[in-house]
């Protein structure tokens, strides 16, 4: 997949799942929002009710770095089916200054549910992930399919 359709569909994409593995290999598999900034993704720890005070997928970055993130859309014309996947290495993330309000305006651009609500609570908290790896699949071309999903949105 080249560059510049990989960054389009970053850009536009509204969800991925999120794959993280404990210490003990165990997956675990989550919807997230995003945002691209640079050669980084960017996911907020939001201020949403969770079930538990500390979620299953930071504990599992903080056993093991490693991530896949899957972008995909599934269309009864199996023609128009694909899929992307990045690999890489997750952290935690506390911007400062500036690039926490840039983090902000990205996110606030992509979703604008975020204009009217905080994203995070007084300790801006995001996971960065930065991919090393892309995998992609499509039934038939996988920049055409990927097009014409991104035209859709």
């Amino acid at each position: 997949m080249d560059d510049g359709l990989l960054h389009d569909l970053l850009r536009i994409w509204p969800v991925g799942r999120l794959a993280t593995a404990d210490a003990a290999h165990q997956p675990h598999l989550v919807p997230i929002v995003f945002c691209l900034d640079d050669a980084a993704l960017y996911s907020p720890i939001d201020g949403k009710k969770k079930r538990g005070q500390k979620l299953k997928r930071l504990q599992n970055i903080a056993a093991n770095d490693a991530f896949s993130l899957l972008l995909d859309e599934y269309d009864d014309d199996w023609q128009r089916l694909w899929w992307v996947r990045l690999d890489g290495v997750a952290g935690v993330y506390r911007p400062v200054g500036d690039h926490d309000a840039r983090l902000h305006r990205l996110l606030s651009a992509k979703y604008p549910q975020y204009r009217d609500v905080s994203i995070t609570q007084d300790d801006p908290v995001y996971l960065r992930l930065c991919w090393n790896k892309v995998s992609a699949w499509s039934e038939t071309d996988l920049a055409t399919n990927v097009r014409r999903a991104l035209r859709n949105r």
